[in-house]
């Protein structure tokens, strides 16, 4: 990001395909201070999620002045969400 850009410009930090995981991150986001926007949200949820499907999934942007935590927050639910690469240590 450069330094001359506006801290109150929207950028885009992640695309969901879904409504549900969309709210979560914007749950997310907004429990942690940081407001956020889905600009295609009204139109894939009018269109029964194909316009969501034609235009590569809903944007999540936020402010550029955000940009930086709030990506690294939606990569936390990422690995939140993310089932263990790990053994049980108690299985045998």
């Amino acid at each position: 990001m450069q330094s001359n850009s506006d801290p109150d410009e929207l950028v885009t930090i992640a695309r969901f395909t879904n409504q549900p995981e969309l709210d979560i991150a914007r749950g997310f986001l907004e429990s942690e201070g940081i407001p956020s926007w889905a600009p295609e949200e009204h139109m894939v949820a009018s269109t029964g999620g194909l316009y969501g499907i034609a235009v590569g999934g809903m944007r999540l942007q936020v402010r550029a002045r955000d940009a930086e935590r709030a990506s690294k927050l939606i990569e936390e639910i990422d690995e939140a969400a993310s089932p263990s690469l790990h053994s049980d240590p108690d299985e045998t």
